[in-house]
């Protein structure tokens, strides 16, 4: 049997499915961050240290403080729920929105709530120091800054999903499709199959 027409080679159903599945699972979730609530939050503790910290915290040590902040802000605080729903679907990766820029950053590099607040009372080690730290209300001033961006995150997915090709290939008019005597195996199956689909809508289109 010889093709008497060009046609394409659609893939089984089987197939696009697994397709469909491996582009699913290889998906990357976007996140939003959201850089006034860094600002908003350091704006926050200046305003304490003048009114009140300053009898406590030196200057110097306010400096780090808010170096230390602004730090953490900048790489990200994502909240614990987040972190343990990536964790659990074996995810490693986001993808980061910043300023509508979109780049990958692996999620052990990000801060959770507890990890910022021990990294700020490792500013200062010494018992003056961890005193002042401790006076300083720190937990006040860290919030999640990174936030999951379920709309993104799905129409990335379907346009991925929508570039699949439903076909794996094209037979040309003369090409042989099967021989006599050949063993119909899976992908010779599906050029069969293939092979009538086109053959069946050309005598539909034909009235």
């Amino acid at each position: 049997l010889t093709a008497p027409f060009d046609f394409a080679i659609a893939k089984s159903e089987e197939e696009l499915q697994r397709e469909q599945a491996e582009i699913s699972a290889a998906q990357r979730p976007y996140y939003l961050k959201d850089s006034s609530i860094g600002n908003t939050a350091i704006d926050s503790f200046a305003t304490f240290y003048n009114h009140d910290l300053h009898y406590i915290v030196s200057k110097t040590l306010q400096k780090r403080i808010i170096a230390q902040l602004q730090d953490i802000y900048d790489n990200g605080i994502i909240a614990t729920n987040d972190l343990e729903r990536l964790h659990n679907d074996s995810i490693n990766t986001i993808m980061l929105i910043e300023q509508n820029v979109a780049h990958p950053i692996m999620i052990n590099e990000l801060y959770t709530v507890q990890k910022a607040y021990e990294s700020l009372m490792a500013i200062d080690t010494t018992q003056r120091g961890r005193h002042a730290l401790q006076q300083s209300n720190l937990n006040d001033y860290i919030t999640p800054n990174i936030h999951f961006d379920a709309t993104k995150s799905e129409a990335v997915r379907r346009e991925a999903l929508d570039a699949i090709s439903p076909n794996s290939g094209v037979i040309l008019t003369g090409q042989k499709i099967i021989g006599s005597g050949e063993i119909v195996d899976k992908d010779r199956y599906q050029i069969l199959v293939s092979y009538r689909d086109e053959l069946n809508k050309r005598i539909d289109e034909q009235g």
